[in-house]
């Protein structure tokens, strides 16, 4: 479907202008609409969620808190060993204070092996240093130590130490989504475990490098390193391992419409699997997964069903060291599923919840994407600045993980506010930081799409055509509807400012259709209003209105006071062109409330300057009068001399319609001063 719409849009004659386990971790009735405030919400408000559709479960955990890992096994060089042992005991605490501690003593048993010349010591120390840097979230710390060890491991010939840290290092590059380095360290660690015959570790690395390939969407692959890994935890009778990698076959399945069929019975097996074993953390990771798969499909309530069951199944599981980092991520998941189905307050609550246990518990890789949700939400409800202070603690913070993936999420975020915010160039910059940070399909398409409504705002049709060539040739995953959503949606903004509007309403028509297939409600908000805006300019005032009406009551439930004056300005315009004074009149008296509550002197102008024009039209000249002079001075005060013509043209009108030529024509002298 994208390709055929990309190719219908570029083609167009006149467009020359431009190894853990894991959970997951936006006429003459037509002159009086400043148009400044409809394209706020055609090219700036879009949903970066890095998220996008849930994480497949089998990516989640590790973004939400590292696995606490067994020391290695030492050397018995007794210069380190009782300083080595100091540090372990400090590293099994696990707390911040504790594994601070334990990197000064990790260091001194490093260095007194060194002094030893006890090499396996000295390695051993630099891969506890190594993880004890990674439960911190310090990535770049971490890889330092990982590669030094694989050094001193290969020279003493140690195969098993150097394969499990290479090992280590591939699991930590898949996470911070340096996927090609990850893909390195498995290949080479698995000859190794290979040689040294050790299965499980095999398995592990087959896993981790089948997570690497569907970072990379190279999914065919994926599915092969699986089904190896599967087929060994199998001859091991690793019954954990086994559904925690049916779960990692499944999120392949769940990539297309093609295949997702497969995935629901795959995770309903897993789920009985667990709940035989009596594992809590695997039953709340099958859980997820039909969550995710549920999701995909549109059914955004089941999806919520069953991750308020994997939430009430992680707090019965209290006594589990990763049961806060489980519930803080259900809290994040059910808080972003609120906010793609536009209920505000219940997305706020759960985000709150999560920010609260990330921050206490001290989990910097699951804080990275609670912040940058919230920061869509507060942009959805129209408070950038609010948006754009979340956004920011977000990209900070992936800055100090090294997670590149976090980074193009809350960079696309800054990238919609600077847009929502008319910082158009702002806006550009954010979203080209963002592209080459990630490879996936959702952050890709969403940076895109960002860098299309910039460049419509900016009329570079150029720019336009550039950044939908390159989502022509991303690897779609058509079974992320709200990711296919954006690049319609993107085409459709292209053909609104460099098309026909008949065009433009075809494409429009298949955003909504794409977002209502995924349930995504706030797609369908931006899609719908859109949709309405170009009806206008293809002259369809009651197909405009039609879509405005649908558009309304879901900007409500948002919470986006700005959309829904809007969209009622539209639905005003849209009445009067139509000849349908009655509703206008209502319509633009419900503005002028809007605007006397919340102080809005130019909105409020524009309510009195239209509802002037109502009255004229209907015969009531003096209250016509009436408005448009208390129009006029809100002009005059705001300095927007466009406004203060307009009002002094339509007393003109007014009066030659009573029959007063005199004071018609002293008030078209005056609207001449502003031409």
């Amino acid at each position: 479907m994208i390709s055929k719409l990309l190719n219908v849009f570029l083609n167009y004659a006149n467009f020359t202008k431009r190894t853990a386990f894991a959970f997951p971790k936006k006429n003459a009735a037509r002159r009086n609409l400043p148009r400044a405030i409809a394209t706020k919400f055609i090219f700036g408000i879009a949903s970066a969620s890095l998220v996008c559709g849930l994480f497949s479960a089998a990516t989640a955990q590790r973004r939400t808190v590292r696995p606490r890992p067994k020391p290695a096994a030492r050397s018995q060089s007794s210069a380190g060993e009782k300083t080595f042992d100091e540090a372990a005991a400090l590293f099994g605490e696990n707390t911040k204070d504790s594994l601070e501690a334990a990197l000064i003593k990790f260091d001194e048993a490093r260095q007194l092996y060194a002094q030893s010349g006890d090499k396996k010591g000295e390695a051993d120390s630099l891969t506890m240093l190594g993880r004890t840097y990674s439960n911190l979230g310090y990535a770049e710390d971490t890889v330092k130590n990982f590669v030094a060890a694989v050094a001193l491991y290969r020279s003493v010939g140690d195969k098993p130490g150097e394969a499990s840290a290479l090992s280590n290092l591939g699991g930590l590059t898949r996470d911070l989504s340096r996927y090609d380095e990850a893909v390195k360290f498995y290949q080479a660690a698995l000859p190794l475990m290979r040689e040294i015959k050790d299965k499980n570790g095999e398995a592990k690395a087959l896993n981790g490098l089948g997570e690497t390939y569907l970072g990379l969407k190279r999914l065919d692959e994926a599915l092969a390193s699986f089904n190896q890994a599967l087929a060994l935890y199998k001859t091991l009778d690793a019954k954990k391992e086994v559904i925690r990698t049916n779960l990692n076959i499944g999120s392949i399945y769940s990539t297309s419409e093609a295949t997702r069929p497969n995935a629901l019975p795959l995770y309903n097996q897993q789920l009985a699997a667990a709940r035989q074993l009596g594992n809590p953390t695997l039953e709340g990771a099958a859980l997820q997964s039909l969550a995710y798969f549920y999701d995909q499909s549109g059914e955004k309530q089941k999806a919520i069903e069953l991750v308020k069951n994997a939430l009430t199944v992680y707090r019965k599981n209290s006594k589990d060291p990763l049961s806060q980092a489980q519930i803080a991520f259900s809290f994040d998941t059910l808080g972003y599923l609120y906010y793609r189905m536009g209920e505000r307050e219940n997305a706020l609550t759960n985000l709150e919840a999560a920010l609260d246990i990330a921050k206490r518990e001290d989990y910097p890789f699951t804080l990275q994407y609670v912040l940058g949700t919230l920061g869509e939400v507060y942009l959805s409800a129209g408070n950038g600045a609010k948006a754009v202070e979340f956004f920011n603690q977000g990209l900070s913070l992936a800055g100090q993980t090294g997670t590149k993936r976090a980074a193009a999420y809350n960079l696309i975020g800054l990238g919609n506010a600077a847009l929502f915010g008319n910082k158009t160039a702002d806006a550009l910059r954010f979203y080209n930081q963002a592209l080459p940070l990630s490879n996936d399909f959702a952050l890709q398409s969403r940076a895109l799409a960002g860098i299309v409504r910039a460049d419509a705002v900016l009329n570079d049709s150029n720019g336009a055509l550039q950044a939908l060539r390159q989502a022509q040739n991303l690897t779609v995953n058509d079974g992320n509807f709200e990711s296919v959503f954006e690049i319609v949606n993107a085409v459709a903004v292209g053909r609104s400012q460099f098309d026909s509007p008949q065009n433009a309403v075809q494409v429009f028509a298949e955003a909504v259709s794409t977002a209502r297939k995924s349930g995504y409600k706030i797609g369908e908000a931006r899609a719908l209003l859109s949709l309405g805006l170009a009806y206008e300019k293809a002259n369809n005032p009651q197909k405009a209105l039609e879509s405005f009406n649908q558009a309304l009551p879901i900007w409500r439930k948002i919470g986006n006071a700005l959309a829904e004056t809007t969209i009622l300005v539209e639905i005003g315009n849209s009445n009067l062109v139509l000849n349908q004074y009655q509703p206008a009149l209502e319509t633009f008296n419900q503005v002028l409330t809007f605007a006397q509550n919340s102080n809005d002197q130019s909105l409020r102008a524009l309510a009195l300057n239209n509802i002037g024009f109502v009255y004229w039209k209907t015969g009531d000249n003096n209250r016509a009068i009436d408005n448009y002079n208390q129009a006029l001075p809100l002009y005059e005060n705001l300095n927007d001399r466009q406004g203060q013509r307009r009002a002094l043209v339509n007393l003109a009108l007014v009066y030659e319609t009573t029959g007063d030529k005199k004071k018609a024509k002293e008030y078209r002298k005056k609207a001449e001063r502003f031409k």
